[in-house]
């Protein structure tokens, strides 16, 4: 609700900076562009948490897939491959 309020006052400044005069159009401007502004704000938010997690997801299989090649060259390194290949 407040952002009805803080949309209907700038966009009522930024009119009075423009045409010299105040009318209810500014107020109206505002308190219907904020919440759609607002609206396109909060997906593309969410559309960056979406990509983030995704991210996430693509580090860590990485970086499983890199941990199971060290824990491969260990076991080579031990002798004892063939065994730790049979228990994985």
């Amino acid at each position: 609700m407040l952002s009805f309020v803080v949309g209907g006052f700038f966009f009522q400044a930024v009119w009075n900076l423009i045409f010299g005069f105040t009318t209810i159009a500014p107020t109206l401007i505002g308190a219907i562009g904020t919440p759609i502004f607002f609206l396109f704000w909060s997906v593309g938010a969410s559309r960056r948490a979406v990509h983030d997690e995704a991210e996430q997801k693509r580090f860590e299989e990485a970086e499983r897939s890199t941990q199971r090649l060290r824990d491969i060259e260990v076991a080579r390194a031990r002798g004892d491959f063939d065994r730790w290949e049979k228990d994985k």
